[in-house]
This record gives C-alpha cells, structure tokens and sequence, in this order.
C-alpha cells in the first residue's frame, strides 16, 4: 500500500543500542564494529549548516538564537556557546517522547538521554543535566 504521509524519522523506532550504535558510527567517521557505513563525506554533509543562506538572508529555521540546522541535526553555532555550554559544532536530535543525544566532537562528548515523558513538566532538565556534564569535564 502507498504511504501518503512522508516523514524523515516519522514511524521510526528502535532499541537504545540501535541509537547507540549509529552515534558511534558518526562518532567513529562512519564505522561501527569494524565496518564502514557512513563515509566521511555523508557526515561532513549531515553536519554542516544547511541553511546557511537562509540564516544570511535572515529566514533560517531556527527560532533559537547559535541553532541551525544540518541533514538531520540541529547545529550549535559560534553564537550558540553564549547560551549553553556545548561547543560549536555539537550536532544533536531529539524526539517527541524527550529522547535526546548530541555528539560535541571538541570535546570528545557523546550524550544519550532516552526519558519516554509526554508532556514534559522540566523544561529547566535538560539545561541542568548540560550543565553536570560540562561541569564534570576536568581540563
């Protein structure tokens, strides 16, 4: 049967080891387990502001001030270290239920947070937990 609804990640479901094991693909230039699959190219791709254009035209996505956006990530930008303690260049998802990961390359950080809450009464939890993790990280 024709599906008539198109949605990139609309219906897609998986296990917490499914999810792990992707990030540490992009984590690893695109091999997990001894196999390649994501060449370098595809996550230089996936991560790069798509929207650069629009964001100079001032018509980006992003209602969030340092948030754009590459092929399937929201980006941490140069203006987005004032207001978190992500590094630019952090990529990031999230989903409906408040499942959450993000990859900060610069600082070697990878975050998997898999909560099923709906709605969400902490709006404040997730700045709170961004800020033990980069507090946690010893220089």
């Amino acid at each position: 049967e024709d599906n008539n609804h198109y949605a990139g990640g609309g219906g897609v479901s998986g296990t917490a080891m499914d999810y792990t094991k992707f990030i540490l693909a992009l984590v690893n230039n695109g091999e997990y387990n001894g196999e390649k699959i994501l060449s370098r190219k595809t996550i230089d791709v996936m991560t790069a502001d798509q929207l650069i254009l629009q964001n100079m035209e001032g018509k980006g996505y992003s209602k969030i001030p340092g948030i754009t956006f590459g092929l399937g990530f929201a980006l941490t930008t140069e203006q987005g270290i004032a207001v978190s303690p992500k590094s630019s260049g952090t990529f990031e998802w999230g989903g409906v239920f408040n499942t959450k990961f993000f990859i900060d390359p610069e600082e070697e950080l990878v975050f998997v947070g898999l909560t099923q809450i709906v709605p969400f009464q902490r709006p404040d939890f997730w700045d709170k937990l961004y800020a033990i993790l980069y507090g946690a990280i010893d220089d």
